[in-house]
């Protein structure tokens, strides 16, 4: 789904370039999901689109709450291991900000369900053997419920001055109002019998008393 312009998207990637503050992520933090890739928490000109995204998404799922956003920058040699998000990460928007040179580095998402909190050091292969891909044009946004299936980028191959550029918006799911589950025909059919016998008990009921009456 397009969800900024080419413009909007030069706006935010000229901002995050300008951020002192980056976030570095992977070897220099030990961190095991990612390498060579750079954040900004919050980044200003992503929030203020906060709103607007939100209410595309909620046309797919009314029933979330904004989180956060983060941006983030991915060089040579960049991946994401295989995991799925934190409790309050339900929903995930990935939006493609730069890739100038059109890098197939798409996310891949499991299409079987994980169930629990994620565990490392097991065999991830029930759920990598089977996934869905999707490139995303400039400006253009995916969904993924990152909570419920894994999901991973392989290892970015570029040249050391290019990059792609990503700002993820995240949601949580609120609880739906509570609708009445709708009657099945079967179930219907019992009320609908039900109702009659009491009518016909009441009719039989009520010739009783007349007889009784008049003797």
């Amino acid at each position: 789904m397009q969800i900024f312009t080419p413009q909007q998207c030069a706006d935010i990637v000229a901002a995050f370039d300008a951020h002192e503050h980056k976030t570095v992520e992977g070897e220099l933090k030990n961190d095991p999901y990612y390498r060579n890739s750079f954040g900004v928490y919050q980044l200003p000109e992503s929030l203020k689109h906060a709103e607007h995204v939100t209410r595309i998404v909620k046309q797919i799922h009314p029933n979330i709450k904004f989180d956060s956003v983060y941006t983030r920058s991915y060089h040579n040699g960049s991946y994401l291991l295989v995991h799925t998000d934190r409790p309050d990460l339900d929903l995930t928007l990935s939006v493609s900000l730069e890739n100038k040179r059109g890098f197939l580095w798409d996310l891949k998402v499991s299409n079987v369900p994980w169930v629990g909190d994620w565990k490392n050091g097991i065999d991830h292969t029930p759920w990598t053997g089977s996934y869905s891909t999707t490139h995303l044009g400039i400006g253009q946004g995916g969904l993924c419920e990152g909570r419920k299936y894994p999901h991973w980028r392989d290892t970015l191959v570029c040249a050391p001055d290019e990059r792609v550029v990503y700002a993820f918006y995240h949601w949580s799911f609120t609880e739906p109002v509570e609708q009445p589950d709708p009657f099945t025909r079967e179930q219907l059919a019992m009320d609908v019998l039900a109702r009659l016998l009491v009518d016909t008990s009441f009719a039989v009921a009520d010739k009783l008393i007349e007889r009784v009456k008049h003797g």
